[in-house]
């Protein structure tokens, strides 16, 4: 039983794409002198991916954070392309352009479920995809996106939308999905409960 619609699916990915060629251009910018230094090229503890890393990442809090994955999604960067900032980069706007694509599929999810009573316009089954598209593209391509993006050090503002935004989705799926438990220390959960909190507990980190 397929989650949308293979239009939604789509639209989705072309809402992603889209977004990916407006912020290509991203890739020619170099660091800057303001947070990039202490995220990246001035931080010697994301140059190893090691032991003393992670216990560093989960352990300390640094530049008044405590974000663990933004830590590992930057040394994990730097595994990579070492202090190339097209790299750097390019992984933002990756990760922008899916943030744009699961907001396209939320929008739908969460248009699908309201309750409507009478004739509505926009949940009308044919023209919902294309809402939920154009609700895609604002949230992919509104100025205000654009210093989260364009700045390696604002990471931590696309990874947090990641994954919370996975998280809404499993959310949904507990609301409107069939049942699907498991057992956990003989508990019986919702699998997709289960996922959803993960999800915003990685969003929190």
């Amino acid at each position: 039983n397929s989650r949308w619609p293979l239009d939604v699916r789509f639209l989705a990915l072309f809402a992603g794409l889209v977004t990916l060629l407006v912020y290509l251009p991203a890739l020619e910018n170099g660091f800057v002198s303001w947070d990039d230094d202490v995220y990246v090229y001035n931080n010697d503890h994301i140059l190893h991916l090691n032991g003393e890393f992670f216990s560093w990442a989960f352990t300390q809090i640094r530049a008044s954070n405590w974000h663990p994955l933004t830590w590992l999604s930057h040394a994990i960067d730097y595994a990579i392309w070492g202090l190339n900032p097209m790299g750097h980069h390019l992984t933002n706007i990756l990760l922008h352009s899916i943030n744009t694509l699961l907001v396209t599929l939320l929008a739908h999810s969460v248009l699908r479920g309201l309750p409507v009573s009478g004739h509505s316009f926009f949940t009308a089954p044919d023209i919902l995809p294309l809402v939920a598209f154009i609700t895609g593209l604002l949230f992919g391509l509104h100025p205000l996106h654009v210093e989260s993006v364009a700045w390696v050090a604002e990471r931590k503002d696309l990874l947090c939308a990641f994954f919370y935004v996975l998280s809404l989705l499993f959310y949904l799926r507990l609301l409107h999905g069939s049942p699907s438990e498991i057992k956990v220390k003989g508990i019986l959960l919702n699998r997709n409960y289960v996922i959803s909190l993960a999800l915003f507990v990685l969003a929190l980190m």
